[in-house]
């Protein structure tokens, strides 16, 4: 065999096996991902929530760019409890397609810059809606 021919059966192994690899990988990131809920508030407010409550954050605006910023998870009685905090538990309150934010206490005053409250913030679900990131562009969620 000549030298091209021997190169090309090669090529064409190759890809078969890169393809053989790239689709278990694709179904492993499918189904590792959990669905994920975006909630629209007012101006750049966003809340998101995974469909296994084992991820849940929200950014709420207050003057300029000041904010309150929570990241955690759902916990007992439908509540956003911040990672490591286990004092802060921020309420939500569900309904038809929209959440509210129950009585947060001082507890939770933490997460809020100066100008910023989590009080009386409500969320409508927004499908295809950018989800939240703090103010340098991570996930909340």
């Amino acid at each position: 065999m000549s030298v091209s021919v021997l190169a090309a059966l090669a090529l064409a192994g190759c890809r078969q096996a890169e393809q053989a690899e790239q689709a278990p990988r694709e179904q492993r990131s499918e189904q590792a991902a959990p669905a994920l809920a975006v909630y629209v508030g007012t101006g750049r407010d966003r809340l998101c929530l995974a469909a296994d409550g084992k991820r849940a954050g929200l950014i709420v605006y207050g003057t300029g760019d000041m904010n309150c910023s929570v990241q955690g998870v759902v916990g007992p009685g439908d509540a956003l409890v911040p990672n490591g905090d286990n004092k802060c538990r921020i309420p939500l309150r569900r309904s038809d397609g929209s959440i509210e934010l129950g009585p947060v206490t001082a507890d939770c005053s933490y997460y809020c810059g100066p100008s910023a409250s989590l009080q009386g913030k409500g969320f409508r679900l927004s499908p295809g809606a950018t989800p939240p990131t703090d103010l340098a562009g991570a996930p909340l969620c």
